[in-house]
């Protein structure tokens, strides 16, 4: 009933959703773009610790993460990242927003298409573009607990754009970023009132559309002063 509902909820609000870049073992392989909701349980699994690594990665191992943005409001705004970064060469005619991004990466000198530099920059420049930069993102960049940065590793983000103001980026492992972002997530969660309790028919208060149950864990926000529901896109 309820109660369980109510437990649904608070898991899958606690649930990250990030997409990340690996860079392969070999100076000449491509990078690969991913989503996932545990960045280091994911990496383990493509370098075949764990069951259930994508077949792509087989290859060029072991892989190692470099870049993870977090923080998406739902996980189709997350996957709608994870395809730009995938598809940005294929797809810039149609689309926009891509052509515009791929336009500044390739005037910034990005080198070969779908490298690990090439698509560091991309991701970058995707950040201040619709929609992505309407939403409160932050922005990891990998380290290792036992080194400090690299020349290599400065080299590969040196001619990055810097996010918008309102992202937050740093460098931290893996497992400090899952840690922060459930953090995040609890205490946002704990802090708001359940949309299942404004009624059976709530409306966004923004666009004025329905908001159903499974929305509420993830992509809704209640105001705690107002009990006013919005959908997290409408007001990021």
């Amino acid at each position: 009933g309820r109660e369980e509902r109510g437990k649904t909820q608070r898991n899958c609000a606690e649930e990250m959703r990030a997409c990340y870049v690996l860079a392969p073992s070999s100076a000449t392989a491509r990078a690969y773009v991913g989503y996932t909701v545990h960045p280091h349980r994911r990496l383990r699994q493509h370098n075949g610790e764990l069951r259930g690594g994508a077949r792509r990665t087989r290859a060029h191992r072991p892989w190692r993460a470099v870049l993870v943005v977090y923080g998406f409001p739902s996980t189709t705004s997350a996957l709608h990242f994870e395809w730009a970064l995938q598809h940005a060469t294929r797809d810039a005619v149609r689309c926009r927003f891509l052509r515009a991004a791929l336009d500044r990466v390739v005037v910034r000198g990005a080198g070969r298409r779908g490298s690990v530099r090439f698509t560091l920059r991309l991701a970058h420049e995707l950040l201040h573009e619709e929609p992505f930069v309407r939403y409160p993102l932050r922005v990891c960049r990998v380290a290792d607990e036992s080194k400090a940065e690299s020349d290599a590793e400065r080299a590969l983000f040196a001619l990055c754009r810097s996010p918008p103001s309102h992202v937050a980026a740093g460098r931290s492992t893996l497992l400090a970023c899952v840690h922060d972002e459930r953090r995040r997530l609890r205490s946002l969660v704990s802090s708001s009132p359940s949309v299942a309790s404004l009624g059976p028919c709530p409306l966004c208060a923004v666009c004025a559309s329905s908001l159903r149950f499974e929305d509420a864990s993830h992509r809704v926000s209640v105001c705690s002063s107002c009990r006013r529901a919005l959908h997290l896109a409408c007001v990021a």
